[in-house]
């Protein structure tokens, strides 16, 4: 059976709408986090008592991050696109509330640098996970299993920093750069991935707005762990 040129390019229409949804409010997620993190470090380098603070609220916002990514994946298809867009906000704002802290032990320059350095590898990739004929869910899958191990991993090094700090450090180095090339694969994976929500949502019924916070926080999340890997690799500490 043959698709109808006018379905085709409503098809397109819809999915070129939704992805600039998404991207709309990833945008808005980012700027939320470094005007955030650029406050904190304005403030925290006059006020040592602020920087106190949120030191000793990190284990309670790690905790609250956690709980909002998991409700927003789980329950995202219950909740309005008000308590949607509220949460992927907040959480963009306990983001930034880190890289405030951060942002501390790196010279601005090489903070816009490696900004500017995520971006252009984000767009590369998310391109390629548009525009690419081939099928990325095996890639995918392949990362989401060494994003796992590497979660495994960083926890088990944290064990080995009370034992052996110097071979801790080393092998932090290695996992930084596993976790790049790890996110660079689901970036583009997460893309492609985003055809099949648009095309799921528009066939279920679900509010696309709705759809468009859940995928902007999934690019949110890969761009925010390729900048802070990278970061650390090119950033210039003070």
């Amino acid at each position: 059976m043959q698709s109808t040129p006018g379905l085709i390019q409503e098809s397109s229409t819809v999915f070129g709408s939704f992805m600039a949804q998404v991207y709309g409010w990833m945008v808005i997620g980012l700027m939320v986090t470094f005007a955030v993190a650029f406050g904190v470090e304005f403030i925290t380098e006059r006020n040592e008592q602020i920087y106190l603070l949120l030191a000793t609220l990190s284990p309670f916002i790690i905790i609250g991050q956690l709980i909002i990514v998991l409700v927003m994946a789980f329950l995202w298809r219950k909740m309005n696109v008000f308590i949607s867009a509220g949460l992927f906000l907040f959480y963009s704002l306990t983001m930034g509330l880190f890289f405030g802290i951060i942002f501390l032990d790196f010279t601005s320059s090489s903070i816009l640098l490696v900004f500017g350095a995520t971006i252009a590898t984000f767009v590369v990739m998310a391109l390629f996970g548009t525009l690419t004929k081939q099928d990325l869910t095996s890639w995918g899958r392949l990362a989401l299993f060494g994003l796992l191990g590497l979660i495994i991993a960083t926890v088990i090094n944290i064990v080995f920093y009370l034992f052996n700090p110097g071979l801790a450090q080393s092998f932090e180095w290695v996992l930084t750069y596993l976790g790049v090339g790890i996110f660079l694969i689901l970036i583009a994976y997460d893309t492609q991935k985003l055809k099949t929500m648009a095309a799921s949502a528009e066939q279920s019924g679900l509010g696309m707005a709705n759809v468009a916070i859940q995928g902007a926080l999934t690019l949110y999340l890969d761009f925010i762990n390729i900048f802070i890997r990278l970061l650390f690799i090119m950033g210039k500490r003070k």
